[in-house]
């Protein structure tokens, strides 16, 4: 019994060779550690009803360079209770740092905010 080392690669599809299947929805994401992304959340302020739905904010993330985090709005219902929260779902790496098409030159800060 147990799981054979052959049956891992099985279930994938044969046209992925073992590549990440989701690595194309949230680009690089997975590879930025969580003080980063907390860090460009802390920026957004708290999340509330009227607050916009997406942001993207541009964050230096150590070993991945430049980054810009995709973030969106969601929310958690308990009964008659709702907690809106910011939540990163793709990132992508800037090389050289650009906002919105424009070479940035200087990021002054660790993290710059950008506007959405």
């Amino acid at each position: 019994m147990g799981n054979s080392k052959l049956a891992a690669r099985c279930h994938l599809p044969a046209e992925t060779n073992g590549e990440s299947l989701a690595h194309s929805e949230n680009g690089i994401l997975g590879s930025i550690h969580g003080q980063y992304i907390a860090a460009a959340l802390g920026t957004l302020g708290r999340a509330t009803r009227e607050s916009a739905d997406h942001h993207q904010v541009i964050v230096e993330a150590g070993h991945a360079g430049t980054v810009r985090l995709f973030i969106e709005k969601k929310c958690a219902q308990h009964g008659r209770y709702t907690h809106y929260f910011w939540s990163a779902y793709r990132a992508e790496a800037l090389d050289p740092p650009q906002i919105d098409g424009y070479e940035c030159l200087y990021i002054s800060a660790r993290i710059a905010r950008v506007v959405s």
